[in-house]
């Protein structure tokens, strides 16, 4: 038998995008002779890369897939990695070797970590992916691939795409490792709205170095309706190696934006569930306090004091005309900038910054005065852009103090502020920067947090930048959260003060404050609804906030948005578009696949909850401990197959000689403890939800073999296990466990089904899958004769049953991931 051989790791990244990096070089083993060392130097060759993207309303599904071969006379190593930012989630992921599928499934961390070290301790190899909280994660499995054999990669991954200065961004970084002649990337997008301002940069080879205003020369846009649009890149070898000798390496970027139809937002329904996507236009800015806490310690000292001066004397330019602004420093102590006195004492108190003999326990902070809240005029910012360029680094990291001291300043209410058109003050924002850990006067990250929020009462947003990975971004995190603002990373680099910049830029120019989302009542079914108050809304960003509404048929979902404009409170109201899939009069699945929209939920919910937690006091790091949002996050990871904090994804090859009780080996209502994943009779849907459960039949005991489909019948044998206490579909039989088996036909056998594969029905046009397309288990279902099944690609379930009237498939019609799909019976074998 063939030995697997799996590793499964994730490591932090420093990339922010979505990458996807496949590695088919050998891995040298110490033990090879010198003959199999040299046999082991022929490189894996790759048939094919195909990456294809699915957005649908802002919401994106991307399936990575790769086929290596391992042309050497010699076993060897081949390795799949994908780098994925902190806003993405696994969902799915199956490799297939000589033949057999190996599926991922999702796991709560605590009990992945079990089940994991007992797979180990009992001699089985086995491979666990685990979320971290780090800004992107590593996704790497290295299988061990026999002498003229292949193997084939499938991963999918999910997020919602953030608007950011007016663009939403598909990034995806490109690196097979040698040029590939099946080579392509497929993005789909489909908006409610028209598409507009879409384009496709060029590949960018250098992350450090933007390709805003290029082009992409390889790539074609095809807008085939003004709501969707296709967009692919296929080079060819040649092109491939125009890039690098070793083929693509860069990442490809696609970007566009929506027409705004109406002031109140897009809300859109479809399956019991909805979106409200908000980002009114021509609002004018309101105006803004933005207070600057920047870090002089002396770990800034060199190359980041020079680049936070260089950023900072651009957002200096960038400000506002009528806005205020401060300027606070902290290092050993806290001081601020007082362009009323003169500069002599200023640089003295600049020198009084990095003093260590000048903050002892309990010395006052500098007095704030309206004198520090500086209007914004050329006067001004040249004046301030003379004392920026004098900063230097020096002494410790007061972070407690400078806050504090920032917290102070937009606490004050003189004339100035008070005497605005509207009569209300401007917005009060922080943003404070750091790249170290707060090391004098209060050093505890809780206590800060706690002080400092109960100080903020002029409900301040504090946005908290990590500059390098010294940074306690955790603490940042909760900060912010809890003084309604956000984090980000900062990476020290070539381009870190554009980093900057560019982070301003997205917060430069808020439009509205105080949003607040109302529903009708009775409308929204309770506990489901997302975020629906927020503290500000910027330019160029959008507000999102999803729910669940109750069971009421045709319901119109009704309400309006509030909020505080530059001319006072303004009111939007808006309709719902109901999104129709499948048409109405077209009979229903067998069985619920979650929507697209109801997948876009449940991650922001996740998204949301943990955010929640993440501000509870508590020690999270206890494992014992937790919180109801934790929890709840936990069942929606689990319910959904997301790869969060909170979950792990595990892959289990099992001894040959492992044996189970065959009735769980048929029958798996969720993930219990013994979930070992074995022989295969289909896999895991990779893109929708699965309610736990093995959806694999497992190795044979003493009476037989597993193999594709159901497991032979053996003299007593057992059946193997799922992903669960059991597999989904048959294990081995006893004498009283052999199951009549359902053979299999071919696509083309079906007489109804057009050649181009493409069925209309009510004017709907569904599509087949094609052998692209995995094949996957995308929900449990009842055949018409009441026998157990899950719903599959139309491609790999095609029963004689149905094959020469579409009246006879009509009630074996599910949703496969938005193709043909049919409740396959758990039976079915291929090619019988």
């Amino acid at each position: 038998m063939q030995v697997l051989t799996l590793f499964v790791v994730l490591l932090c990244y420093r990339s922010a995008a979505a990458s996807l990096i496949i590695v088919p070089e050998p891995v040298q083993q110490s033990t090879a002779v010198s003959q199999d060392a040299a046999e082991a130097a022929v490189k894996p060759y790759m048939h094919y890369f195909h990456v294809e993207s699915d957005i649908k309303y802002r919401y994106a599904k991307t399936l990575a897939t790769t086929r290596i071969e391992n042309p050497a006379n010699v076993a060897q190593e081949v390795s799949f990695t994908a780098v994925l930012p902190d806003t993405a989630y696994i969902s799915g992921f199956n490799m297939e070797v000589d033949g057999k599928v190996y599926v991922a499934y999702v796991k709560e961390k605590e009990a992945a970590q079990k089940e994991y070290d007992d797979a180990v301790e009992h001699g089985q190899t086995a491979g666990q992916v685990v979320q971290t909280a780090r800004d992107s994660n590593r996704f790497t499995v290295s299988v061990n691939v026999e002498s003229n054999k292949e193997v084939i990669f499938n991963l999918t991954y999910e997020e919602l795409l953030t608007r950011r200065l007016e663009l939403y961004s598909d990034v995806i970084n490109l690196n097979p490792g040698q040029v590939v002649n099946d080579f392509s990337v497929t993005v789909n997008i489909e908006e409610s709205s028209n598409i507009r301002s879409l384009r496709v940069p060029a590949l960018k080879v250098d992350e450090e170095k933007s390709v805003e205003g290029t082009t992409n020369a390889l790539a074609s846009i095809e807008m085939t309706s003004p709501t969707t649009a296709v967009v692919k890149f296929t080079p060819t070898p040649t092109e491939q190696q125009n890039v690098s000798a070793d083929g693509i390496i860069g990442q490809f970027i696609v970007e566009y934006d929506v027409d705004r139809t109406s002031d109140g937002g897009e809300v859109l329904v479809n399956d019991g569930y909805f979106v409200h996507f908000f980002s009114p236009e021509n609002l004018k800015p309101l105006k803004k306090h933005v207070t600057f806490v920047l870090d002089l310690s002396g770990s800034m000292m060199g190359r980041p004091i020079e680049q936070l001066r260089e950023a900072m004397l651009t957002i200096l330019d960038d400000l506002n005309s009528g806005d205020f602004f401060s300027i606070v420093l902290f290092s050993q102590t806290a001081q601020v900038w007082d362009p009323t006195i003169s500069d002599d004492e200023m640089d003295q108190r600049l020198a009084l910054v990095g003093s260590y003999t000048y903050n002892q326990e309990g010395f006052p902070l500098p007095a704030a005065t309206p004198s520090v809240i500086v209007k914004v005029t050329d006067k001004h910012i040249q004046k301030a852009k003379t004392f920026i360029n004098k900063l230097q680094a020096t002494a410790s990291t007061d972070i407690y103090d400078g806050l504090l001291l920032g917290l102070n300043i937009a606490n004050l209410n003189p004339k100035k502020l008070q005497n605005q058109p509207n009569g209300k003050q401007p917005e009060p924002i922080i943003i404070f920067l750091t790249d170290g850990l707060p090391n004098v006067h209060i050093y505890d990250p809780d206590t800060i947090v706690s002080d400092i929020t109960k100080a903020n009462t002029k409900d301040a947003s504090i946005y908290s930048l990590a500059l390098g990975y010294s940074a306690d971004y955790d603490f940042l995190k909760k900060l912010s959260l809890k003084n309604s603002g956000f984090s980000r990373r900062i990476y020290e680099a070539a381009d870190t003060a554009l980093q900057l910049t560019d982070f301003y830029k997205e917060i430069s120019s808020p439009l509205l404050a105080d949003v607040e989302f109302e529903y009708t009542p009775d409308q929204v079914e309770d506990g489901t609804l997302t975020t629906r108050v927020f503290r500000r809304l910027f330019a160029g960003s959008e507000l999102v906030v999803a729910g669940k509404l109750r069971e009421e048929i045709d319901i119109n979902l009704t309400g309006g948005v509030t909020a505080i404009s530059i001319n006072g409170t303004i009111t939007y109201t808006f309709e719902a578009i109901i999104i129709q899939y499948p048409p109405i009069d077209i009979p229903p699945p067998a069985t619920h696949t979650p929507s697209n929209m109801e997948r876009l939920w449940a991650y922001l919910t996740i998204q949301q909850l943990l955010d929640e937690d993440a501000v509870l006091d508590y020690d999270h790091n206890n494992k014992n401990l937790t919180s109801p949002q934790k929890q709840q996050a936990l069942e929606l990871a689990l319910d959904y197959s997301f790869v969060t904090s909170l979950t792990s994804l595990v892959v289990v090859k099992p001894n040959e000689t492992n044996a189970v009780d065959p009735h769980d080996a048929g029958q798996a209502d969720s993930y219990g403890d013994g979930g070992i994943n074995a022989g295969v009779g289909g896999s895991v849907g990779s893109e929708d939800r699965y309610d736990g459960g093995g959806d694999i039949p497992g190795d044979a005991g003493d009476g037989g073999e597993a193999g594709e489909g159901p497991g032979e019948a053996g003299d007593g044998g057992d059946g193997g296990e799922g992903p669960s206490d059991g597999g989904d579909g048959p294990g081995e039989g006893g004498d009283d466990g052999e199951a009549a088996s359902v053979c299999l036909k071919q696509l083309d056998d079906i007489a109804w089904l057009p050649q181009n594969h493409s069925l209309v029905l009510e004017q709907d046009t569904l599509e087949a899958a094609g052998v692209s397309e995995i094949d996957q288990q995308f929900s449990e279902c009842l055949t018409p004769s009441g026998d157990n099944g899950y719903c599959r690609h139309l491609e790999y379930c095609v029963l004689s049953t149905f094959t020469d009237k579409l009246e006879d498939f009509i009630p074996y019609k599910c949703d496969a991931g938005g193709y043909l799909g049919v409740c396959c019976p758990v039976t079915a074998i291929p090619n019988c």
